[in-house]
């Protein structure tokens, strides 16, 4: 029942589709207490999402210019719909992850995952999914997910635990993908190592300087 359960997770994390939209608008207010709420007990709520929501964007300084709500389907996508920019999710497909992967980081890497096909530029090329722009969005997740805290496992936790290995025309297999979100979770390791070490460095008093 477990093999089939995963199964039925993959196709529809599969399915999820490439046509992203500009940033998003999330309305409401947020604070850094709603988001430690929300890591801690997962998405639950629209308020809930939309904390996550925010605070990706936050993690590279954009602000929300789409909607986001729940809707009745198969998974999670970001759409555009008579010029309005919308990130629809399937709370129960959310739930379902989180609770059969042992963690918060799952969901909040897949919607990461959809943030990075619209800041890639991706709902401007015809012919939907492809490796390629698959795995810069997975590396876009790993950077993402590195900023907000995770360990390298936790943000490979949706994609090591839905994903087989073998390939599909619209999407690489695990191992591809994993290496995608190693590459943008170290990028975003080393940059918070450099800021960290030139802080470090600049912390002189003026006595300092004068001597």
């Amino acid at each position: 029942m477990k093999r089939n359960f995963r199964r039925s997770l993959l196709s529809l994390f599969l399915c999820t589709s490439c046509i992203l939209s500009s940033y998003a608008k999330t309305p409401g207010k947020t604070d850094d207490t709603d988001i430690e709420t929300v890591f801690n007990s997962g998405i639950q709520t629209d308020n809930d999402a939309r904390v996550i929501i925010k605070a990706i964007l936050n993690v590279i300084g954009l602000k929300a210019n789409f909607e986001i709500k729940p809707a009745n389907i198969p998974n999670a996508t970001a759409i555009i719909q008579k010029d309005k920019r919308y990130i629809l999710y399937n709370p129960s497909f959310i739930s379902s992850i989180n609770n059969s992967l042992h963690t918060n980081w799952a969901s909040i890497s897949i919607l990461a995952h959809e943030i990075g096909h619209h800041l890639n530029g991706h709902t401007l090329v015809k012919g939907g999914s492809n490796h390629k722009v698959e795995l810069e969005c997975d590396e876009f997740s790993g950077f993402i997910l590195r900023k907000m805290g995770a360990s390298l496992k936790e943000a490979q936790a949706a994609v090591n635990g839905l994903c087989r290995d073998k390939e599909f025309p619209t999407h690489p297999g695990k191992k591809s993908r994993l290496k995608a979100i190693e590459r943008g979770w170290k990028k975003a390791d080393a940059q918070l190592k450099g800021l960290s070490s030139f802080i470090k460095d600049d912390e002189t008093t003026p006595e300092d300087t004068l001597e």
